[in-house]
Parts: C-alpha cells; structure tokens; sequence
C-alpha cells in the first residue's frame, strides 16, 4: 500500500474515527446494558413482593367468603345419638343463594379495585424514585 497516496490516508484515518466510532458505542451499549440488568434486578424484588402481596389478599378473600357464605352447607352431622333425632340443615333457597352469590362478587370486585390502587401507588412510588436517580445520575456526571 503506498502511504504517499492521498486517498489511502483518507481511509486509514476513517477506518480510524470508525473504530473510535463502534468502540465508543460499545461501551455506551455495554453501560446502558448493565443499567438495565440492575433495573431489573430492583424490579424483581419489587415484582415478587407485589405478587406475594395479591396472592395473600386473594387467598384471604376466598377463605373468608367461603366460610362466610358457605359454612352452614358443608357441615354434615353423623347419624342419631341417644334416641335424639336431629333435623338435618335446609338448603338454601335459589333467592338467598343468589343473593350471597351476589354479596361475594361485590366484596371481590372492592379487593380487586384496592389491589388495583395499592399497585398503582407502588409504580408511582417507583417511578418517583427512579426520577431521583436519574436526575442525581445526570448531575453526577
């Protein structure tokens, strides 16, 4: 290759900026690529407490409407004692198990909403924090 040559010195000192250029962005590429892997990390934990949270208010809300509107039809009373006749429970009529039926679906729909708005207020608090870091990152530098 003849250095002299106008035309090869030009594309040495491109290939040049080139590779300034790509290692440059690699590394811009590599830091935005750790930020996000500890962003996500942050998330994680705030994700599974989030879910253990809801999974509880659920698994609490199902436990108290079953005891709550089906106690009386799962308990069974065995046989006769002592010559003591013992009347079984009535079922309950289509107007009362409807209306029940309707009471729980009202309680789910309120737990549903709260656990709406409990989330909301957590992203809030989330964003609000990660707002912080951003802006103290950006005057740090």
């Amino acid at each position: 290759m003849n250095l002299n040559n106008p035309a090869t010195r030009n594309s040495f000192s491109s290939d040049d900026d080139e590779k300034d250029f790509l290692s440059q962005s690699t590394d811009r590429f590599k830091q935005a690529l750790e930020t996000q892997l500890q962003d996500f990390k942050k998330n994680a934990g705030y994700w599974a407490r989030t879910g253990a949270i809801v999974g509880g208010v659920l698994v609490v809300t199902y436990f108290v409407t079953k005891k709550v509107f089906f106690s009386g039809k799962s308990k069974k009373q065995s046989g006769k004692a002592d010559g003591i006749a013992v009347a079984e429970p009535k079922q309950d009529s289509l107007i009362i198990s409807m209306i029940k039926s309707s009471i729980a679906t009202f309680l789910l729909s309120i737990a549903r909403e709260k656990i709406i708005q409990f989330i909301e207020q957590m992203n809030n608090k989330n964003d609000a924090g990660a707002d912080k870091n951003a802006v103290s990152k950006t005057y740090s530098k």
